[in-house]
């Protein structure tokens, strides 16, 4: 029955969450400039009259930061529901990589003994891993890609029973005509967000921290691109109530009509 269809459109747009990062920009003095922790573009640079142990802090603090979204962002890709195996091994290889040499900087940097060995582990901590400019952003797109994706699967799966609804010899012909239309408009919607989406996973999983800046550009297309994908993702959402309205219109609808599982 048609109100089998609009159950089913409730389980069509679930999708994960990625869990909010750390709170506070955390930032600091260095060389008498405020400069965030959380900045992953330009390395600090510790003059050699500044205070190791100043220095130290600062670097500590950056550091922790990075820990704390890379555990986060390992949560993000073991929980994920609808990351494929291969994404998931991508992505959580890129997190581990980054987990590994942020680890070992914090044992360099608490046993450094000048301002010019900080600046060296800074910079390595920056140029070497980009995790805020890089790595979490990559985790948080591939993701997004992969649940829209699933979204446009989970509406793709109601197609066989529309078409065969719509096909009934119990339709008007004005409600075919209109029905029709709308069934043409679904599956070039769910077409475009397939084609986009695989696409935007391809890009940003070929990236690392080593492709920085040119990483910055095709996050920000991947961006724009999946901002689309969710508009033709919830058009064909309202597609598909459309029709079950047209389809539960009194005498449109054989009681042997089987639009699909009950919800």
């Amino acid at each position: 029955m048609a109100f089998a269809l609009a159950a089913m459109l409730g389980t069509a747009s679930a999708s994960p969450h990625d869990p909010p990062g750390p709170a506070g920009p955390g930032n600091q003095a260095v060389n008498g400039v405020l400069t965030s922790p959380f900045e992953d573009v330009t390395p600090p640079t510790f003059e050699d009259g500044a205070s190791v142990q100043a220095a130290q802090q600062w670097v500590d603090v950056a550091l922790a930061k990075r820990e704390h979204r890379l555990g986060v962002l390992a949560k993000s890709i073991s929980g994920s529901k609808v990351l494929p195996g291969a994404a998931s091994s991508t992505l959580a290889g890129l997190v581990a990589s980054d987990a590994a040499g942020i680890d070992g900087l914090v044992g360099s940097v608490a046993s450094a003994s000048s301002a010019s060995a900080l600046d060296q582990d800074a910079a390595s901590m920056i140029v070497r891993y980009r995790v805020f400019a890089v790595v979490a952003p990559v985790v948080r797109t591939a993701i997004a890609a992969y649940s829209q994706l699933s979204s446009a699967a989970a509406i793709q799966s109601l197609e066989p029973a529309i078409g065969a609804a719509i096909a009934t010899e119990s339709l008007g012909a004005s409600s075919t005509v209109q029905a029709k239309t709308l069934y043409r408009d679904l599956l070039a919607e769910l077409g475009s967000v397939t084609t986009t989406d695989t696409a935007v996973a391809g890009d940003v999983l070929a990236l690392g921290p080593t492709s920085f800046p040119g990483s910055s550009g095709v996050l920000s297309s991947a961006s724009s691109s999946l901002a689309g994908s969710a508009a033709r993702i919830a058009s064909a959402q309202q597609d598909v109530r459309d029709i079950v309205k047209l389809l539960a219109a009194p005498g449109l609808v054989k009681d042997h009509v089987h639009l699909g599982p009950r919800g």
